[in-house]
């Protein structure tokens, strides 16, 4: 209905508020929709629509408040102030509570609530074992109730209500956090901002563990809405949990504005660690970006800040910094800085070991890491760290494991809001469904993945692009691989060549012409000998030189061999879409350079290895290639 009176499909949380105040009554949603574009509240100067609506701004329209109000009518005095009491307390509410707050007569309570239910105002909710409820049968029944209070008089009855809950409920006021907070605020300036402001950020971390984000922003903002015009330590903190809430939603433009903000804010109180904690989170956002420059920039940055105090942040700080550099593909300074820094066990540290290719590493020091941050609550980040943790598994032979794993690591990054993480685990489950052999449901998958990178602009979309190109390739599709390879430009990554190479090895593979002059004019760079790389670079050394000894040039093939023979010793398996055996490369570049046993170690290595994780779709692969180098060396029993 939003869609089609509007001429434009609305963001899914104005469309979730609308259903919770209407749920879907068609004359209640059409008459929301009229009043709020006339209140201005959807859309924005150039006609799109507005984001951020939350439920506490809407008013009910006229026309609903007369439907309702003639339903109303039909109760009695005592009953209608009665009922807009429990309206006020919310949608649902305890008898017992308002029993307490409406307590002058015996029954009274009990009274008003039998003739609001026979009116079918409200009904009984499902009996607890302690506390019997009511419900309003509709929202805009308990909005019309509570409006015909003066602001003045629903402020007070409000702090009536938060004293109540605070009497009934002292035993486990924790677990009333939400509803205090909303009462509290709702009350104005006759209560406490400070326990306003505590009950909010409570309330706030309770909506983010259940993966209420949406609620949990609007806590923090009403926060915050209570200390305006202040620059203070405890704003500085409220813009950061504001900002950690957008990233939840998705939300990250505006994310990167709060973050720069809070960390400001936290300068100025001369908060050391919450700034070093800020920009953690800050650089992690453009890490997911691919945005390496402005996550160096924020790290000299806090690194300044620091100075010499606090050697366990700048500790931090510095792994991050090394992540950063290697993410980026700049493995030899990453490396460098590694090299001082001991060997911190953080969630940067998993990151550096997984961008340079230290994947069993990487899967070590994961799983302690990943647990680690979910015992402290650092849910976040633990979604972090189980992508890298997954995607090494899946590389190094043991995709069991993974699959084991992965299915609480998707539901922890779809609680916490972690798009960017989604993302990645579709991969993983792509790379899973390839394992199995399952190929069409690994291009299902990588459609939806597709799909799913672009509605939430994913700068990590690319990746994508090579999943789809490689799995076109494998159906013989060489113009739709061709294309979703040249799709967009590939940017600076530690995945850096990985599209190009590709491209190369699909042109040799077809003796198309342009393969030589793929290769002369090729972007990509091949690992540098005798230190960490990044896998793009083990990548493209894989596929040049499968596609120069697809073109019959050995002597360029051979070449290469003394870095295949570094790349075995990575331990890697196989290497990202199409699971591309290394061994296989290893045995290639020997075959080229005659070393017959070398390539034939290699070949049968490759096979086992591709049998036993088992990586199947592989498997063709590297009994092809072993094929070829025993014809290739053409000595007695090769040819049967």
């Amino acid at each position: 209905m939003l869609a089609a009176m509007s001429g434009q499909t609305p963001p899914p949380s104005l469309a979730r508020v609308v259903f919770a105040e209407t749920e879907g009554n068609p004359f209640f949603v059409e008459e929301i929709f009229r009043h709020l574009a006339e209140e201005g509240k959807l859309f924005d100067e150039t006609g799109k629509w507005r984001v951020g609506l939350r439920a506490d701004q809407l008013q009910v329209p006229e026309g609903v408040r007369l439907v309702l109000g003639r339903r109303l009518d039909r109760l009695g005095a005592d009953a209608r102030r009665i009922l807009t009491t429990a309206a006020v307390i919310g949608r649902s509410f305890s008898l017992h509570l308002l029993e307490a707050l409406e307590n002058a007569q015996p029954d009274a309570a009990l009274d008003a609530v039998e003739e609001a239910e026979r009116a079918h105002l409200v009904s009984a909710e499902p009996a607890s074992a302690r506390e019997t409820r009511y419900r309003f049968v509709h929202e805009l029944v308990r909005q019309t109730l509570a409006e015909t209070l003066s602001l003045p008089r629903r402020q007070r009855l409000h702090a009536r209500v938060a004293d109540a809950i605070e009497r009934v409920y002292a035993a486990n006021l924790e677990a009333q956090a939400s509803q205090l907070a909303h009462h509290l605020y709702q009350a104005g300036a006759a209560v406490d901002p400070e326990k306003t402001s505590t009950y909010l950020v409570m309330a706030a971390q309770k909506a983010r563990a259940g993966a209420a984000h949406e609620e949990a922003l609007a806590h923090i903002e009403n926060a915050l809405s209570l200390w305006e015009g202040e620059e203070s330590l405890r704003v500085g903190e409220l813009t950061l949990q504001r900002a950690e809430a957008l990233c939840s939603l998705g939300r990250t433009d505006e994310a990167i504005d709060i973050f720069r903000k809070a960390i400001a804010m936290l300068e100025n109180a001369g908060a050391v660690a919450k700034i070093a904690a800020a920009s953690l989170g800050l650089v992690w956002i453009y890490a997911w970006r691919a945005d390496y420059a402005s996550a160096g920039q924020t790290i000299e940055r806090a690194l300044d800040r620091l100075g010499p105090k606090e050697p366990d942040l700048r500790l931090n700080l510095l792994s991050m910094r090394a992540a950063a550099l290697s993410a980026s593909g700049d493995a030899a300074a990453a490396s460098s800085l590694w090299a001082d820094l001991g060997t911190p066990e953080d969630v940067s540290a998993v990151g550096f070991y997984f961008y340079t290719t230290q994947y069993e590493r990487t899967a070590t020091l994961g799983r302690r890491v990943a647990e680690s941050c979910r015992a402290t609550g650092d849910l976040w980040h633990a979604v972090d760290v189980e992508v890298f943790f997954l995607l090494a598994l899946l590389a190094i032979g043991r995709p069991a494991e993974a699959a084991g794993e992965l299915p609480g690591a998707i539901q922890l990054a779809d609680k916490v809001g972690h798009r960017s993480a989604l993302h990645a685990l579709k991969w993983c489950s792509i790379g899973l469904a390839m394992s199995r052999g399952d190929h069409l449901q690994a291009e299902r998958e990588a459609e939806e993945a597709w799909n799913f990178g672009e509605a939430h602009q994913l700068a990590w979309n690319f990746w994508t692009d090579v999943l789809l190109g490689s799995f076109a390739f494998l159906r013989g599709n060489l113009s739709e691989a061709e294309r979703w390879y040249r799709y967009r430009q590939e940017p600076q990554t530690f995945v850096f060549g990985f599209k190009d190479a590709s491209l190369f090895q699909l042109l040799a593979e077809s003796n198309d012409d342009r393969a030589g002059k793929a290769w002369a004019e090729r972007r990509w760079n091949l690992p540098k000998a005798g230190q960490l790389n990044p896998i793009g670079a083990w990548a493209a050394l894989e596929r040049s030189v499968v596609g120069l000894a697809s073109m019959g040039r050995r002597e360029e093939a051979a070449a290469l061999r003394p870095l295949t023979e570094e790349l075995v010793r990575t331990g890697v398996w196989v290497s990202g879409p199409p699971q591309s055996p290394f061994r296989t490369a290893a045995g290639i570049a020997a075959a080229c350079a005659e070393d017959w046993p070398a390539a034939e170690e290699h070949h049968l290595t490759a096979i086992h290895q591709m049998d036993t994780a088992p990586y199947r779709v592989s498997q063709p692969t590297a009994r092809e290639w072993y094929a070829l180098m025993l014809l290739d060396r053409s000595a007695a029993g090769d040819l049967a």
